[in-house]
């Protein structure tokens, strides 16, 4: 509608409401300026233009604020709603496509780009790993430098000896505690772990470093697998020629007295072994042992109270009942930790996927064990499945011999470091085997 009609308009809208005032509300003809008034407003309605809109002073201004949107704008919203009925229709293909297995073969691409991606960012992550473990390896401290070995010499009288064991075994006990504690922070306990390193020293000296966590599924209690490893330092000459196939020989002195039951007692002991092997090379050891057993001994970390027990042994470095023959034998300094305790296996990790995991040959009895206690499901009701777990550090040194000796027979020796660490699993876990037989 045209803007002089509407000003037309708002003039002859005051006359038409004043006659129908005028005239009675019974006179038929009252009912004519009434219809034309209604049809009007709808006329205005319908093109858009309120009866508000045609007063005031300023028509033209009103009538602008409250003027029809224009072709374009009414082309802009239906664009917008159409764009979003587009967008609408479009998810829901993707999901009808979903769940008929349809792949888009745009989504394929952008999903072989993403893992594109992904695997360049995970082998960068590599490559700077290698990187640390590279610069790691430059670090000597743990193969040169034990944590808990001291220089220990033993004089030819036995009641000094004896002392001088007692006042060093407590603090052999707390470094050794001290130094598992920190090397298995980070580590999961309740899964197979192997590591080992080999280095030569600038001397001739070669150091072999093994650190294991294995978890002990047949084991009962703490006190079984460490009544297991006494008997296997009680026994030690007798399992490594059984095991390892070499002579061994326990050298003890003619004058010692009957004092060493109670250093057994007390979780004190020393052993020295003579090996010989297949190359008639003789090997000498000379090491004291100390033992402490808990039934309740109170976590570093969780501060709970548990069974724990540990078994440290170092090399003396000079004994005068004892003398080293480094003309005759080889030299090799023994220096081990064995940490028993019970941790608390997840239970997410529990069953057979998460129970034999393990890589090690040796671990086919952890599988049997593990199928047993899948089928029968033993699991403790307000956590997870309390499982024994045996920590061992080993670090032994070859040291370089004052005689000749042929480099195949010089490897052949270093290679025998790993045996004597196998040899220790093997008869722990035999032992178990022969508890839950009886």
């Amino acid at each position: 509608m045209a803007l002089h009609e509407q000003l037309h308009l708002k003039t002859i809208l005051p006359a038409l409401q004043d006659m129908s005032d005028d005239l009675s509300p019974d006179d038929d003809e009252s009912l004519l300026p009434i219809s034309i008034n209604c049809e009007l407003e709808d006329f205005l309605l319908t093109e858009g233009i309120h009866l508000d809109a045609l007063d005031g002073d300023s028509p033209t201004t009103d009538f602008v604020n409250r003027r029809r949107k224009r072709t374009y704008e009414l082309r802009k919203d239906e664009i917008d709603v159409l764009d979003k009925k587009a967008k609408l229709l479009s998810s829901k293909l993707d999901f009808l496509k979903h769940r008929a297995g349809i792949q888009d073969e745009q989504s394929v691409v952008q999903q072989e780009l993403n893992n594109h991606m992904l695997r360049e960012v995970l082998r960068n992550q590599q490559f700077l790993v290698a990187g640390f473990r590279s610069l790691m390896s430059t670090d000597m401290s743990e193969t040169v430098l034990s944590p808990v070995s001291t220089p220990i010499h033993l004089e030819s009288d036995l009641a000094k000896r004896r002392k001088q064991l007692r006042d060093i075994k407590f603090q052999k006990i707390h470094d050794a505690r001290r130094f598992l504690e920190r090397r298995t922070q980070h580590s999961p306990m309740t899964t197979r772990f192997s590591e080992s390193t080999r280095r030569r020293t600038d001397e001739g000296d070669t150091i072999a470093v093994r650190f294991d966590i294995v978890p002990l599924n047949e084991a009962k209690s703490v006190k079984q697998v460490f009544d297991a490893i006494m008997f296997y330092f009680a026994h030690l000459e007798i399992c490594m020629t059984e095991m390892l196939g070499d002579v061994t020989v326990r050298e003890e002195s003619a004058e010692r007295d009957h004092s060493g039951k109670e250093e057994k007692k007390r979780g004190i002991a020393q052993h020295r072994f003579l090996y010989t092997n297949r190359h008639d090379t003789k090997i000498e050891t000379n090491s004291v042992m100390f033992s402490e057993y808990k039934e309740n001994h109170r976590c570093a970390y969780t501060g709970d109270l548990r069974e724990d027990a540990i078994v440290v042994t170092d090399f003396v470095d000079q004994d005068e009942l004892f003398p080293y023959s480094p003309h005759e034998r080889m030299r090799k300094d023994i220096t081990s930790i064995l940490h028993v305790q019970s941790c608390e296996r997840p239970r997410e990790a529990q069953g057979i996927s998460g129970q034999s995991a393990s890589p090690e040959r040796g671990d086919s009895e952890d599988f049997t064990m593990n199928l047993v206690d899948a089928m029968q499901g033993e699991e403790a009701q307000d956590g997870g499945e309390q499982v024994v777990v045996l920590t061992m550090w080993f670090q032994t040194k070859l040291r370089r011999c004052e005689f000749e000796i042929p480099e195949d027979k010089l490897l052949e020796l270093i290679e025998d470091t790993d045996r004597v660490h196998e040899a220790t699993l093997k008869s722990v876990r035999a032992s178990l085997r022969s508890i839950q037989l009886e």
